[in-house]
C-alpha cells in the first residue's frame, strides 16, 4: 500500500502522517518498506500572484512555526 501525507510525528517505532484535515495515518516503522519525499508542493500553483507581499510574509511566518 502507498500513503501520501505530511509527517507530523516520528518515533523509533512509528510514523504518523497527516493525510487530510483531521485525518491521520499511523504506520509502524517495521512495516515501512520505502519512504520518498514528494515532488509536488502542497501550495497551490500561482499563490504568489494571488497574495500581496504582506500576506506572503505572513504565510511564511506561519509556516516557519511548524506543526501545532
Amino acid at each position: 500500500r502507498t500513503f501520501t501525507g505530511i509527517v507530523v510525528k516520528e518515533t523509533s517505532t512509528e510514523l504518523v502522517l497527516a493525510t487530510g484535515p483531521q485525518q491521520f495515518q499511523h504506520l509502524l516503522r517495521s512495516e515501512i518498506e520505502e519512504m520518498q519525499p514528494g515532488s509536488v508542493s502542497l501550495m497551490p500553483q500561482g499563490i504568489d500572484k494571488i497574495l500581496n507581499p504582506q500576506e506572503i510574509a505572513d504565510l511564511i511566518a506561519f509556516l516557519k512555526q511548524g506543526p501545532r
